[in-house]
């Protein structure tokens, strides 16, 4: 029986899907009996090679159960072409372009996503021959394709696997030619390809592989030892030269850890790998290695972690290259040039023995020609003989002084220039004195050919072989005849002269003393008329002062100000004049002292910025490159720049003034600087710049008249700038503004970062007035530094109690409330940072402020220090100025200060010298100054001048660092580091307060030493040490006239000692022509008054009328009688 399916209805539905479905149909059979009944047969239609079909039979089906199909199969019609509808949707719309091509070759479709890759369409490609000629126009790589194509579908024909993706070179419509990977899928009727455009891909993979080929390259032929490894410490890769090195040959080690290729690797490298993979780049640049066979091989070497994609470290680079013949190299050169130098000295002495005519043996014929030039060139006359007086040699200076050839004396004797003048003596002393190989000195008389008659002085030196035998003589002679000549006539005037120079020394010694006395009667003037012209301007700008506190109208609040502006400016120019006076007298002198550059401009900028704010300039600081900190005299360089910025400002209506420093040039420690202060005002012409820096002159004669001054100050600056090695100078375009600069030569300075913040002027008077009696809480283990803050505090009118660590800290925060805190860094129990996390967590001191004061005064200091909760920073020494500034900032955000109250007393307070004590200072002080790097002057002001304080804080110093530094021996003898570098901080720190910059330095030395190589062997830190002792000893010796006299004298009184802060402070005042003066002398009216009750009168008298120089003569008597 045969049987037959027919497809013809359902070829396009079931082969575009080609997927099974259940097909019911009715079908007859014909028997041999041709009897037919009609039977229903289930027949499963499987997917087959394109063409086919294959069938499968199932149980005969009852006629109800055909019914039943052919629903069924109504139904799946109409689903099929749903789904083919939506099929043709996706295709039309997939992202990657799609093809559809028939099995007999036509090109069914393909979507717009092709068009737009390839830029073919349907036209263009009607079939499969018109795709291979158009997209591989090239045949032989078109025979290529299509061979994989048919192999492919042969594949797929016996085995049914989809075709594998390939990546072909496809020409474009437009004649480009694209990498696209190329895949798809076999259906009953077509082939369904997707093409994805790689091009890019395949050139990144092409470069990429050009890279890594280059790399693999470069890293195989490096001329170091060089291996990569992961973090396991496996190899990732090696140079020829490691695998040479380390003779692993042609070992294949990628892959292996460094551990298993060598066993032996000892537990300190392996240290430094760890390090390594934490991050940390280890270097030495010479490590000394002793191989098996006892060779000694010297290598630089370095370990460096690399990092992976996601920033980690992914494993460590070895780098060493064996530097051992160039050690060898470096040790034979410096062996050649300390010959050379010993060589080279040996024939420097030699030359000065021969210009002296001390010659103490010579090789004759090489030493002739090594001098023959300088010999030759001589203004002397040089005569060289055997050692039987036969010339040799005689040079041209001899040809010219007696008139002989040297033809005419070669072989002879000296003796055809005797005249017989010269006396028989003189030659036997000659001969005595060269027999024994001495040098002879003198005179002889000797004839020129001419006959005529000349003077010499001769000197003849034997010359010895290196055997020390003499060969030769060697005569240098000088005529004498004219010097005889003129010495005769000398002696003749000698006498008169002598007369006339005793009468004319009188007559200078009496100009002398007329010009003294004229200068004298100068210096005296001025200085009374400074006094009369003072007394009365104080009382006026004082009186000024206070009726402005007054309430009074606007107009004589504008009457009032103009009185003051003017009783102002007529003190600057008493002092412009005064400073002329003693500059052009020469009694002006320098000061040095060590300064940050920083605060010096800004200073600067500060004092004109109210003026510069009012007329709406803008003031700029430019220090260029110039050194963080300068030594010199700080108040004439001020002086200097404030001449040139307030004249910067008074002449500009607009725009900007620039304060420039400029770094000319820097050899050591000697700097030349150009200091430049720019504006944008009206500028002047040349014919002006000739007369801007003579005194009493200025650029414009109309410029007094509009601007008023008196031109002094261009030539106060010049002054100043010649004073300090320099000079001045202006540049300028009319109309576009004005540099004025001038030059100076300094020195580097030494110190920690300067503060940030300017100081604010007056501070100090500030916190007396407003924040008097403000409780501070110190916390500092020092204690000289604690003696030293607790001045600068009781002296503001500040209460302070004190915390020697952050334990006794937290302990008081717990106990009692303070305004404000000072905090110290590093404290032994518990630091700065810890205490301040844990003061912050008790009831009531979250905004308390925290103040930070540490010698640590990097970026990163700060920003721990605000992190752990703190509010500013102040760095160490700290200057008196800023620490006032920063505590009136915060007080005054705080605001719990109460104002007006009672000025602070110090708790232990400073007696008024005697005048045996202030002797005793003075002399230590002065010897105080011979030390090196003594910051007297900067801690003598921080205390405000009081001597004794001040030494007694050194010797408390000198006593407490002579302990701290027996304990710095024993923590590096036990090794501890930590330990050893706080103690190092310690003593850099206290050192730093009290002036001594010496052992400030050698102390940051080791502290820098330790944080730089932790490890660092003792010998090479106990020098260190020594440095710190020697200058302890030195600041020791220097204090034991105030030690022994202190501890002879009683304490003072408490009462008394807080008297004297308000003596030292009225004095101050008073000093500074301050009206601040009046206001503390009526708050303390009682007290002073009754010190000496006739004297305290006057006082009040002296400053109730304004007359503040005669009041502090007036205090001075006080203080003298007490």
């Amino acid at each position: 029986m045969s049987e037959e399916v027919h497809w013809a209805d359902w070829h396009s539905t079931m082969g575009f899907l080609g997927a099974a479905i259940l097909l019911a149909t009715v079908f007859s059979i014909i028997g041999a009996t041709l009897a037919s009944r009609s039977l229903a047969r289930q027949i499963k239609v499987l997917t087959t090679p394109p063409g086919t079909a294959k069938r499968a039979e199932a149980p005969p089906l009852q006629i109800t159960e055909i019914a039943e199909a052919h629903e069924q199969l109504r139904a799946a019609g109409l689903a099929l072409r749903q789904s083919e509808e939506r099929f043709r949707r996706l295709f039309e719309l997939a992202p990657l372009p799609l093809g559809y091509m028939a099995h007999d070759g036509r090109n069914i479709a393909h979507n717009a996503r092709f068009e737009q890759l390839l830029g073919y369409t349907m036209a263009d490609i009607p079939d499969i021959e018109a795709w291979w000629r158009l997209a591989y126009p090239d045949p032989a790589y078109r025979a290529v394709v299509q061979a994989e194509w048919e192999a492919d579908l042969a594949l797929h024909v016996r085995t049914g696997d989809l075709t594998e993706p390939k990546v072909c070179s496809v020409t474009c419509k437009d004649g480009i030619v694209r990498e696209l990977l190329i895949s798809g899928i076999m259906l009953p009727d077509g082939y369904l390809g997707t093409f994805v455009d790689v091009t890019a891909q395949k050139r990144t993979e092409a470069a990429l592989r050009a890279n890594q080929e280059r790399l693999r390259l470069l890293i195989d032929h490096a001329p170091a030892a060089l291996a990569m490894f992961d973090r396991d410490m496996r190899y990732l890769a090696t140079t020829h030269r490691w695998r040479e090195d380390y003779g692993l040959g042609d070992q294949d080690v990628i892959g292996q850890s460094h551990y298993t290729v060598f066993p032996e690797i000892p537990d300190t490298w392996k240290a430094i790998h760890r390090r390594g993979l934490s991050g940390e780049v280890i270097s030495c640049e010479a490590d000394r290695f002793e191989r098996v066979d006892g060779r000694v091989q010297w290598l630089r070497w370095e370990v460096r972690p690399w990092n992976a994609a996601d920033g980690t470290v992914g494993g460590i680079v070895i780098f060493s290259e064996d530097i051992t013949t160039r050690r060898q190299n470096e040790e034979t050169l410096a062996a050649a040039l300390e010959e050379q130098k010993t060589a080279r000295i040996a024939a420097l002495n030699l030359m000065d023995d021969a210009r002296a005519a001390q010659s103490r043996a010579e090789s004759a014929a090489d030493a002739l020609r090594k001098l023959s030039m300088a010999v030759e060139q001589s203004p002397e006359s040089v005569v060289i003989t055997d050692i039987d007086g036969c010339i040799e040699f005689v040079n041209e200076t001899f040809v010219r002084q007696t008139g002989y050839t040297r033809d005419d004396v070669m072989g002879r004797n000296p003796r055809v220039l005797q005249s017989g003048q010269t006396s028989k003596e003189t030659f036997a002393s000659l001969w005595a004195a060269l027999r024994q190989g001495q040098v002879w000195k003198g005179e002889l008389i000797n004839r020129r050919k001419n006959g005529e008659i000349f003077a010499e002085f001769a000197i003849i030196s034997p010359l010895r072989q290196p055997d020390g035998r003499i060969t030769h003589y060697v005569a240098v002679k000088e005529d004498i005849t004219e010097k005889k000549r003129i010495g005769a006539e000398l002696d003749a005037y000698r006498h008169g002269l002598e007369d006339m120079v005793e009468a004319r020394t009188e007559e200078l010694e009496a100009a002398r003393e007329l010009a003294e006395g004229a200068n004298r009667a100068k210096s005296a003037f001025l200085a009374n008329m400074s006094h009369e012209i003072r007394t009365p301007m104080n009382a006026i700008i004082g009186l000024t002062h206070l009726l402005r506190e007054d309430k009074v109208t606007p107009t004589q609040a504008d009457r009032l100000a103009k009185i003051d502006s003017a009783g102002r400016h007529l003190l600057s120019i008493i002092n412009d004049i005064l400073d002329l006076s003693k500059i052009e007298a020469g009694s002006l002198r320098l000061e040095e002292t060590d300064f940050p550059l920083s605060t010096l401009l800004a200073n600067v900028a500060s004092i004109i910025g109210q003026t510069a704010r009012e007329k709406g300039l803008t003031i700029e600081i430019d220090p260029d490159d110039v050194p963080l900190w300068l030594r010199g005299d700080t108040t004439r360089l001020r002086q200097a720049l404030l001449n040139y910025a307030g004249n910067a400002v008074k002449f500009t209506q607009r725009g900007k003034v620039v304060i420039r420093a400029r770094l000319l040039e820097a050899a050591d420690d000697a700097l030349h600087l150009r200091f430049e202060v720019e504006d944008t005002g009206p500028g002047f012409t040349a014919e002006t710049r000739q007369r801007l820096f003579r005194p009493f002159e200025q650029g414009d004669t109309s410029t007094t008249r509009r601007y008023g001054g008196t031109g002094l100050g261009l030539a106060i600056t010049r002054h100043l700038a010649e004073l300090m090695g320099g000079e001045v100078g202006a540049d300028s375009v009319p109309g576009q503004g004005s540099v004025f600069w001038f030059t100076a030569r300094l020195k580097r300075g030494q110190g920690e970062h300067p503060p940030e913040s300017v100081a604010v002027p007056n501070a100090k008077a500030m916190l007396r007035t407003a924040y008097a009696g403000a409780s501070i809480l110190l916390v500092e283990d020092n204690p000289v530094n604690r003696e030293v803050a607790l001045a600068l505090l009781h002296s503001a009118g500040l209460l302070a109690d004190t915390a020697a660590d952050g334990v006794e800290a937290i302990a008081k925060a717990e106990r009692q409330s303070f305004d404000l805190v000072l905090m110290d860094m590093q404290m032994p129990r518990m630091n700065g940072l810890d205490s301040t996390r844990e003061i912050r967590k008790l009831p009531g001191w979250a905004e308390v402020p925290i103040i930070a004061m540490s010698a640590n005064a990097f970026a990163e200091d700060k920003q721990a220090c605000l992190q752990a909760g703190m509010n500013d920073f102040v760095a160490k020494p700290a200057e008196p100025a800023t620490l006032y500034s920063v505590i009136l900032k915060w007080l005054g955000k705080h605001a719990s200060g109460t104002p007006g109250r009672s000025p602070a007393s110090p708790r232990d307070g400073q007696a008024a010298m005697s005048p045996s004590d202030r002797e005793a200072a003075g002399g230590c002080l002065e010897r105080l100054s011979l030390l090196p790097k003594m910051s007297l002057e900067r801690s003598l002001t921080t205390l405000d001048g009081r001597q004794d304080t001040y030494l007694d804080l050194l010797v408390m110093f000198a006593e407490t660092g002579t302990r701290k530094t027996a304990k710095l021996r024993a923590s590096i003898g036990a090794g501890d580091d930590t330990g050893t570098r706080f103690l190092a901080h310690a003593i850099k720190g206290s050192a730093a307060n009290v002036g001594a910059m010496q052992i400030a330095s050698d102390a940051a030395v080791l502290e820098q030493r330790l944080r730089e190589h932790p490890d660092s062997p003792p010998e090479t830190l106990l020098p260190m040490v020594d440095a710190i002792e020697q200058g302890l000893e030195m600041l020791t010796v220097a204090l034991t006239p105030w030690t022994s006299r202190r501890k002879a004298a009683p304490e003072a009184d408490t009462e008394t000692a807080q008297v004297e802060v308000i003596l030292d402070e009225l004095d101050s005042l008073l000093a500074a022509s301050d009206a601040e003066a009046v206001a503390l002398f009526e708050r303390h009216e009682r007290v002073l008054s009754a010190l000496t009750p006739p004297l305290g009168a006057q006082l009040a008298k002296d400053i109730g009328q304004f007359e503040l120089a005669r009041a502090r003569h007036t205090l001075r008597e006080i203080r003298e009688q007490k």
